[in-house]
């Protein structure tokens, strides 16, 4: 069963109240909470249920108002079912983005994720996992999402939008998508990647 309560006026409260419910549910599987100014406090809420509920497989928090993502990488380390996450446009900052990214390191199911505006380089982009939307990453970014391939073997859909992934970056990617046997679907629009880099990339996926 799939709730969109999108666009709704939710607010941290709003996201507590639903926490309890679905602290019960056995039916729901896919709540949309999306553009619902919701905060950290309800953030908090729903990913403590996130932690027992053993049958939600879709969360999407997109477009709200969190920035502390604590209790997102904790989440990810215990839930068993949650297979898609969605977090585009939210205002995590970047010293919290690790917390995620350890949550993801010990998660065996999570085969979509999906983050945006979140402007990170260096160390922050080498912490974060999976699915990098709208951030600049650069080499160091793309070397990180390599890293990623190399070791996940639940990710099917990798969604890189509106990035300053290079040339360089793409040629790191497409010697990882020799090996990776998992990989489904891969995003890279909107890129500065030259010939050299789309070269690469579908050798890569002739050798795939």
């Amino acid at each position: 069963m799939h709730l969109n309560l999108e666009s709704n006026n939710i607010g941290s409260e709003g996201a507590v109240a639903i926490a309890d419910a679905l602290k019960v549910n056995s039916i729901l599987k896919e709540p949309n909470l999306s553009h619902s100014h919701i905060e950290d406090e309800g953030t908090k809420a729903i990913c403590n249920v996130f932690k027992i509920n053993k049958t939600l497989e879709m969360l999407d928090l997109g477009e709200n108002k969190i920035r502390d993502a604590k209790c997102i990488g904790e989440m990810l380390r215990i839930n068993k079912t949650l297979r898609t996450l969605k977090m585009s446009d939210n205002d995590i900052e970047t010293d919290r983005v690790n917390k995620i990214s350890k949550g993801l390191r010990v998660n065996k199911i999570m085969t979509e994720l999906e983050f945006g505006h979140i402007l990170m380089k260096g160390k922050e982009a080498k912490a974060f996992t999976k699915v990098l939307s709208t951030n600049k990453i650069g080499e160091e970014g793309g070397m990180a999402i390599g890293e990623i391939l190399k070791a996940n073997r639940s990710l099917e859909s990798l969604k890189i939008l509106y990035s300053d992934i290079d040339t360089k970056s793409a040629i790191l990617i497409a010697e990882v998508l020799r090996v990776n046997r998992i990989l489904k679907e891969l995003y890279l629009a909107d890129k500065d990647i030259e010939n050299e880099g789309v070269a690469a990339i579908f050798k890569a996926l002739e050798a795939n």
